[in-house]
Formats: structure tokens, sequence, C-alpha cells
């Protein structure tokens, strides 16, 4: 049996481009996704209504408290974010900043801020852009999108 996998949050830096903002110290929320329900329900219904999915992924927020490296570097417009793991593993999406929390100060550990992201999906030029993780080693995952492309 092969084991799966194991990220360890130590050492995560999120980058905006090149440029590091800073280390995240906790994520609060990693996103998942949903798709939405659409009522497939007709007049020659007559036991129950009736649902299908839709076919179209919703990434969930993204929510973590990060320490500044950078905080003057983040921007509230959208933009390609990384975040990028100690063992090398990436997650590259579009997102925007939706809320940024008061900054938190305790000795020894620097100033933080918890931040809210919204997974956009739409690249700098309005192209559909799903959120893509590569793991160390340069795998990626069937499904993933390249950050760079259209999805298919």
């Amino acid at each position: 049996m092969s084991r799966k996998k194991i990220f360890d949050g130590n050492g995560s830096k999120l980058k905006q481009g090149s440029t590091v903002i800073g280390g995240i110290v906790r994520f609060t929320t990693v996103p998942g996704w949903t798709r939405t329900e659409i009522d497939d329900t007709e007049l020659a219904n007559t036991a129950v209504e009736t649902v299908v999915l839709g076919t179209l992924k919703k990434y969930n927020q993204l929510a973590f408290d990060l320490k500044f490296g950078n905080s003057g570097e983040i921007s509230d417009a959208n933009a390609e974010y990384t975040i990028e793991f100690s063992d090398g593993s990436t997650l590259v999406f579009w997102g925007q900043l939706q809320s940024l929390g008061d900054a938190a100060a305790e000795n020894s550990s620097g100033v933080t801020r918890s931040c809210t992201m919204t997974i956009t999906n739409l690249n700098a030029s309005g192209v559909e852009t799903p959120p893509v993780l590569t793991i160390s080693g340069g795998s990626t995952p069937s499904g993933s999108a390249p950050a760079s492309g259209s999805a298919a």
C-alpha cells in the first residue's frame, strides 16, 4: 500500500508573482468546492420536485493568518497568488482579497493579520483559470488546469 502525500504547513509562504508577501502562520479554511443545484421540475412532475447538479465548480474562500514580510505588497485587486509549501509543492490560484483583519503583534512573533480571499477563477485577461496544485516533483493531479491557460 502506498502512502499518501502529507502537506506540512510549517514554512508555507504566500506569494504574489515573485514577491513573497509573508509566511502563513495558520490556515483557517483551505477551499474545497461546491456545485449548484438546478431545479429541473416541470409541470409534468406530480409526486416530487426534481433537481440536477450543475457541472461547474465554485471554489470556496481561502482564510489564513499571515505574518507580513512585505505588508505593503498585498493588493486588493484580482491577482495570481501562489501558496508555496515547505517541500516545494505549490497551489496557484487567481483571487481577490475580500477582507484583511486588524494587525496583531506578539513578543517574538512579529505582526500577523487574518486574511480572507475569494477564488475568482479569472486571470488578468478575464480567461477562466481554475486553481492548480502541483505536488513537489512536478506532478499535477488530474482535473487541474494550467494556471496560465484556460480551462477546458
